[in-house]
């Protein structure tokens, strides 16, 4: 942190917040400003498991099969075909509601 920002200009605080002094991402002020958070590891996995398990669900409501822990390129595959599914839903659906 201190090479990253410099001395002083980071603090962690006692709910594990960090902050960090300088300018604000896409802004014109430098104050302090809420950078990230300190979390146990098992806080971490937790949220890694809840991301994944989100994914699944969503990958499977489109049909598609999908591993506990897919591969990035996977990842990006099904997004795409995600996207590209909800995309026809939608103008099928205003297709529908024009005519």
């Amino acid at each position: 942190m201190r090479v990253k920002f410099g001395k002083g200009k980071y603090r962690i605080t006692s709910n594990g917040e960090v902050h960090v002094y300088g300018l604000m991402p896409n802004s014109n002020v430098i104050d302090w400003y809420l950078y990230s958070h300190v979390g146990t590891p098992s806080d971490s996995m937790t949220a890694l498991e809840r991301a994944r398990d989100t994914f699944d669900k969503a990958a499977q409501a489109y049909g598609f099969e999908t591993r506990k822990v897919p591969q990035e390129a996977d990842q990006l595959r099904i997004a795409t075909r995600l996207y590209e599914a909800a995309k026809a839903r939608l103008i099928r659906t205003i297709e529908e509601h024009v005519s």
